[in-house]
């Protein structure tokens, strides 16, 4: 007689195997980074890498742009699937798109035309005001495409097809890395480094754009679907506030560092960065799971207490392990990943950096799981309120410490991260009482 699995080893084996591709997904890159980051100092200098890392700074705004969409196409194709609505998940995935490209839009035409008066002046340390008004340009169409990428990677992922999204994003995040490394080689450009991410997010979007047609069997056109634009606005908005928070802190302090210590200083610091939020962003990556399964398990009126408890559990155990190393060792990395002048100059906040993020690892799973069960108005206010109050402590340690106040600053705004594990014991606890 064969053996047969129970269905909640099958459950917990579906979910183990949707946090490995999660993982694969987010940590490919950054280790691919990892490996390049000293090539890249060498062929472009730290002011170049400087440079490009305002870049990138500014693509934090991103979150902003798209009003959430992403996440909210995660929850609505999630739901649409727990109810058996087929037609639903594409409507959904239409409706996402159209949102996202207006607010993108008009995003990037309000950043562009503030940018171009005011950046050269604010971000006179950072390059020549041409440079900076190219930094500003080209930050606005990156947004606009990683907006359209993050509904499609949403949409992947309410689909629980994170095997499929983990491989199209490693693939183009490796043809990216290669591409601007030549780029870089072959002319010591930045901003010709700055065109080649551009293509490369395009075809990364493409990708998933494709993979998404395979899954729903038809081409996923934006659509101007009234009803189904405010539902996910509803949802989304939340989600948007809660970009708004970590933005506010996420790029505040970078750009602070920027326009007050110079393009060496957030060199350097952006290396710490890039280092640090892994401890984060690795877990964070196995936990996304947990906002469609709960978001599913809820739409079908099943319980998912158990599974919220041990995964948060689980991941927060894995941000401890991955920070301990890090912030104990935090010269030694980097003296032998960049540099001793980068480790004398940064390896303190790396330190705080890495303790910083260990708290904020502590509060992925109620993250996703307070996501997941409509709790996005909670998770929205406080990242606003951790982003001002960082944003703050920033404004105020970094002038006085350097990149020593950055990197307490990053610690303020986990503590107060640390909300989201109290909401959701409380609120599993209501939904065990209503349910006994």
């Amino acid at each position: 007689m064969a053996f047969k699995i129970p269905p909640r080893m099958q459950q917990a084996r579906r979910h183990a195997g949707s946090s490995l591709w999660g993982m694969a997904e987010y940590f490919a890159y950054p280790l691919m980074m990892f490996a390049a980051t000293p090539l890249f100092l060498y062929l472009l200098g730290s002011e170049q890498y400087g440079q490009w890392m305002l870049l990138l700074t500014f693509n934090g705004f991103g979150g902003l742009a798209g009003i959430g969409m992403g996440t909210a196409a995660t929850k609505d194709v999630s739901a649409a699937r727990g109810r058996g609505d087929e037609a639903g998940v594409a409507a959904a995935i239409r409706a996402c798109l159209m949102v996202t490209i207006l607010s993108t839009m008009a995003l990037a035409l309000l950043m562009v035309t503030i940018g171009w008066f005011v950046g050269p002046d604010l971000l006179a340390k950072m390059g020549s005001p041409d440079l900076v008004r190219t930094i500003i340009i080209v930050a606005a169409l990156l947004i606009l495409l990683e907006q359209i990428d993050s509904v499609f990677a949403g949409a992947l992922r309410g689909l629980e097809r994170f095997d499929i999204s983990a491989k199209a994003e490693a693939s183009t995040k490796l043809a990216l890395v290669l591409v601007s490394l030549a780029v870089a080689w072959k002319t010591g450009d930045v901003v010709a480094v700055f065109w080649a991410t551009i293509a490369a997010t395009f075809v990364r979007l493409s990708v998933k754009a494709l993979a998404v047609r395979h899954f729903i069997g038809q081409t996923p056109w934006p659509a101007f679907d009234r009803p189904r634009m405010a539902e996910a606005f509803a949802f989304g908005k939340w989600t948007w506030a809660q970009s708004l928070g970590a933005a506010m802190f996420s790029t505040a302090d970078r750009l602070i560092v920027g326009s007050l210590l110079g393009a060496h200083a957030l060199a350097a610091y952006s290396v710490c960065l890039q280092l640090a939020q892994q401890i984060q962003t690795v877990p964070a990556a196995g936990a996304q799971f947990l906002f469609p399964a709960v978001s599913r398990s809820r739409a079908a009126g099943e319980s998912y207490a158990p599974l919220a408890i041990r995964a948060s559990l689980i991941i927060g155990g894995m941000s401890l392990l991955l920070a301990l190393p890090v912030a104990l060792f935090s010269h030694l990395i980097l003296s032998l990943w960049v540099g001793q002048e980068i480790a004398d100059a940064a390896s303190v906040s790396l330190s705080l950096l890495a303790i910083g993020f260990a708290v904020l690892g502590l509060n992925v799973g109620p993250h996703f799981v307070l996501l997941g069960a409509g709790r996005a108005r909670f998770v929205a206010g406080i990242n606003i309120v951790a982003g001002i109050v960082a944003t703050g402590c920033a404004f105020f340690a970094i002038p006085d410490q350097g990149l020593i106040g950055a990197g307490a600053a990053r610690i303020v705004y986990a503590v107060v991260i640390c909300a989201l594990i109290f909401e959701m014991r409380r609120s599993l606890i209501n939904k065990n009482s209503k349910t006994a």
